[in-house]
């Protein structure tokens, strides 16, 4: 059998077969056509895949310019380009997919773009007005790899920005030939910016809109704007309920436009009313949608009889479970995504699952716990979201939903206390041991591992901001905050942090920590992990933040990848299993660190006695698939394997882990691959033979 199928697979056979006829050579050829367009497009797919693993840049607020020509305070920020690597030249600034600047580095000062300075006449592309700088930030370089970009959105909060459109269908852009069509559009846009601005919204504070696009149709123009609302709502409500507020000014604006409101003044309706039948414009056809988020909203599920499931304000990007609360039959949480952006506005996606299962009393229980959050103390919240979560064989998809949502508001509260603190933590770790179903369905769904680091860094956040120290351990993770000064006579500084072994290998509940001086020796042979920040960072840091709060040092030390997505898109191997390994988050005072000239190095220990196939430095990246998160390699490399420590190399700030695979035993595999193509060739043989043979006798 295998002598026939090398025969039939052979050059001089496929030849001898093309010789004896016309049609079966058309056919070989167009196999071969196909197998080579294929591969091609398999080995792009590939190519592409590795290349787009790189997170190239990310922009934040470095400092802010206050603006007062809208005859309010407006904070405009003064953004700086952050990269993960060093291997570049060049930096191009875009705002809304346009160049706004371009340059060797050494052009932009600590790699900045200054907002403000936009909005004189002197660059190339500059801007009427604040707010007209609202929207998408990103700066690109010329680093070898593709790359992917994070975007920064600046967005102004004392002002409601809406994103509209309309049809105005007894309009077109001219037939003037001496202006081509970028001329002809920039000249409609102002000409309608001025009509809106003066007749269509000037029920609103000027500057009340900013025409986006204009695009020709079949029948008139499209014309896509920014409308800006500033009507102040007394009393004012809180920042949790701004979406509230937001909805009630776009209620009052959609209300003026169909004159259902008692404020409206005749003769300016009427205004309105004649210039939009002179464009050809339907007010009820305007549209607009909020910028900030989706509004509540109902949608009828399929069902005997249907249900009607009521969906809560939601924020850009935001997943969100029903107030109903119900799930599918096998326990997945019915879900909707506010989907959209800051260029089109919020819009809700279809909703995601079936609603077959009532929920059950402990996720009734965990929802009117949530629904009463700010009416009595905080003890209150915590203790019983204790008792709640005890038995965590019971927590399903929307219970894990509703768990994380009161998390992420105990931890915006800046006066937890360190017991308040530890039992919150208490939670997070049984979470944690959720089972493996339920575990891969949440961070599917509902933003698992994004949400709960979000939780994470709030408590670091404000322990740093009231320079308080935390320090927690449990089962599954380990967290501890410390103060890099070193009251002592020499000065120095605390650059690291050792994790050691409580002696249980698998748990990290009773673990302790040794901080780690520019001057300490370090516990090498008790280590389980441990990491040096360059002294210079350290002391860059303590300087900005002085005047504000000591400088903190942090880490995060979780004792596997349970919580995380698994790092598939960067191990591009066969047959090869991922060890679990310890997952370490370091951060210091002062937010992210980039672009480091000395890196920051993280130890490993070497726990396993397998042979270890090429260990891989990651970092995790929350901002990844559409802010799933995921694992990257850029800004990382690997120091290799030393006094029995796996060595990673970083220059920036991030969450680290070391992949380790081990290639185990396919023979098993391989014979049945074996035999299964031994029968492959044998029924294609059979079958070419009598085809052959069926041609010959026809």
């Amino acid at each position: 059998m295998r002598l026939i199928c090398k025969w039939l697979f052979s050059r001089k056979s496929l030849l001898a077969l093309k010789d004896s006829n016309d049609q079966v050579r058309k056919m070989s050829n167009f196999k071969l056509q196909t197998f080579h367009v294929l591969r091609t497009f398999i080995l792009y797919t590939i190519l592409s895949a590795a290349l787009n693993n790189v997170q190239a840049t990310e922009i934040t607020d470095s400092a802010w310019n206050l603006d007062n020509s809208m005859g309010f305070p407006v904070n405009i920020p003064v953004l700086t380009c952050r990269t993960k690597y060093t291997e570049y030249e060049e930096i191009r600034w875009y705002k809304d997919h346009i160049l706004l600047q371009k340059g060797p580095k050494a052009h932009f000062p600590n790699h900045m773009l200054v907002l403000k300075e936009l909005l004189t006449t002197s660059p190339a592309v500059h801007f009427d007005h604040p707010l007209q700088l609202q929207g998408y930030y990103w700066c690109e370089t010329d680093f070898i790899n593709s790359s992917v970009v994070h975007k920064y959105l600046f967005r102004i909060a004392e002002v409601k920005t809406y994103a509209g459109k309309f049809i105005s269908t007894e309009d077109d852009l001219g037939d003037d030939e001496t202006l081509d069509i970028k001329e002809k559009i920039a000249l409609k846009k102002k000409f309608y910016e001025d009509d809106m601005q003066n007749i269509l919204f000037s029920f609103l504070p000027q500057p009340n809109n900013f025409v986006t696009d204009i695009s020709p149709k079949k029948k008139g123009l499209e014309v896509k704007f920014y409308l800006y609302a500033r009507r102040a709502f007394d009393p004012r409500r809180p920042q949790d309920l701004e979406l509230v507020e937001d909805q009630s000014e776009w209620q009052f604006i959609l209300e003026y436009l169909n004159n259902d409101t008692d404020a409206i003044d005749a003769a300016h309706y009427q205004q309105i009313l004649e210039w939009t039948n002179l464009k050809g414009i339907h007010l009820k056809n305007i549209v607009l949608y909020s910028t900030l988020g989706c509004y509540e909203d109902k949608t009828l599920v399929p069902g005997e009889p249907p249900k009607e499931l009521t969906w809560p304000f939601a924020r850009l990007g935001e997943v969100v479970i029903p107030n109903e609360a119900c799930s599918s039959k096998n326990g997945l949480a019915v879900t909707r995504i506010c989907g959209g952006n800051f260029y089109v506005g919020a819009r809700w996606g279809n909703p995601y699952g079936k609603c077959e299962e009532s929920p059950s009393k402990l996720t009734s229980a965990l929802k009117e716990l949530y629904n009463e959050f700010g009416d009595k103390p905080k003890p209150h919240y915590i203790n019983r979201l204790q008792r709640l979560t005890r038995n965590v064989t019971q927590l399903t998809v929307p219970d894990v939903h509703i768990v994380l949502d009161i998390l992420t508001e105990l931890s915006a509260v800046p006066e937890l206390t360190p017991e308040e603190i530890d039992e919150a933590f208490t939670v997070i770790d049984r979470i944690n041991s959720l089972n493996r179903s339920e575990m891969v369905s949440a961070k599917a769904t509902i933003r698992f591992t994004n949400r709960l680091l979000r939780v994470i860094d709030n408590v670091l956040r404000f322990a740093t901001e009231k320079s308080k120290e935390v320090f927690v351990t449990k089962q599954d993770f380990l967290v501890e905050t410390k103060s890099t000064k070193v009251n002592t006579d020499v000065e120095d500084h605390i650059i690291g942090i050792a994790v050691l072994p409580s002696g249980h290998s698998n748990t990290l509940e009773n673990a302790s920590v040794e901080f780690l001086s520019t001057s300490s020796n370090i516990p090498k042979d008790i280590s389980l992990a441990y990491f040096l920040l360059p002294p210079e960072l350290v002391i860059t840091r303590e300087k900005e933040t002085a005047p504000k709060h000591p400088c903190q040092i942090n880490i995060v030390l979780f004792k596997d990848w349970s919580l995380f997505p698994k790092p598939t898109k960067v191990l591009y191997k066969r047959n090869y299993r991922i060890i679990p390994t310890p997952v370490m988050y370091v951060s210091l005072s002062g937010g992210p660190a980039w672009n480091l000239s000395s890196p920051v190095h993280l130890y490993f220990k070497n726990t396993h006695d397998k042979k270890i196939e090429n260990p891989v430095c990651v970092n995790f990246d929350p901002l990844m698939d559409n802010e799933d998160g995921g694992w990257g390699t850029e800004g990382c490399e690997y120091g290799g394997l030393k006094d029995g420590f796996y060595i990673c190399r970083c220059r920036h700030l991030s969450i680290f882990a070391v992949i380790l695979s081990e290639k185990y035993d396919s023979s098993a595999f391989n014979f049945r691959l074996g035999t299964s193509v031994y029968v492959g060739c044998a029924v294609s043989i059979i079958g070419l033979s009598l085809t052959v043979l069926l041609y010959l006798l026809s």
